[in-house]
């Protein structure tokens, strides 16, 4: 079968002033193209453009809230301004992260229902939280889990490692997944990346296990 049209479910564009220059510097260090984008971050025609040149008829732009990283809190607002404009082709995912905001629940809601977001991301590794740290006693974040279920907004969690600087890969374990499909089982989960490179059986375990589950496998070099 030929494939027509197809969306493009993760690519990372985050505001250039949040980002912190030694993520920068690595990002350019590895794709020297991106200098464009850091130079005119309000302009999202170069992206259509190249989304056109692959037949792809949207993107979703992740980004998220993470100390590691630099974004804050305000990264919602400036996925929803970068995507605008875009006649829906960008679909602008956010984050709150539940181990800052004790209200990540109302703030996510408020998001969502505003438009401003469409999806949610869970970066572990860069939020510095474990995705299940709602067992620990993190009640923000079963409360965000909650909201994520009831309104069914897909959620894409990171699973794998991260070699930025101060990242804790030991949060992309898969497995911590499988008690947030157990806990919340009507929540639309999205694995991103299959647990790269060293979780993929984990991963293929969960696909198995649980039928409410999408697997991503952006930047996945082995196969899953």
């Amino acid at each position: 079968m030929e494939l027509k049209e197809y969306i493009d479910c993760h690519l990372h564009f985050h505001s250039p002033k949040m980002t912190k220059k030694i993520i920068k510097d690595m990002i350019l260090s590895e794709i020297p193209s991106f200098a464009n984008f850091f130079e005119n971050p309000g302009d999202n025609g170069p992206i259509l453009g190249f989304l056109d040149a692959l037949d792809c008829k949207k993107a979703w732009i992740i980004n998220y809230e993470s100390p590691v990283m630099g974004y804050t809190i305000e990264t919602n607002e400036w996925v929803a301004d970068f995507c605008s404009g875009s006649n829906n082709r960008l679909i602008p995912i956010g984050s709150v992260n539940p181990a800052i905001h004790e209200d990540a629940a109302e703030l996510l809601q408020n998001y969502y229902e505003s438009g401003m977001i469409k999806g949610v991301k869970v970066h572990g590794p860069h939020q510095l939280i474990k995705p299940n740290a709602y067992l620990d006693g993190l009640a923000a974040q079963r409360k965000l889990y909650s909201v994520v279920e009831d309104l069914q907004i897909p959620t894409i969690f990171h699973t794998g490692t991260s070699v930025f600087p101060n990242a804790r890969s030991k949060f992309g374990d898969p497995m911590m997944l499988e008690d947030i499909l157990i806990d919340f089982p009507q929540m639309i989960v999205i694995m991103a990346h299959g647990g790269r490179p060293f979780w993929t059986r984990e991963a293929e375990y969960l696909m198995a296990k649980f039928i409410n589950q999408e697997i991503g496998r952006a930047s996945c070099r082995e196969r899953v």
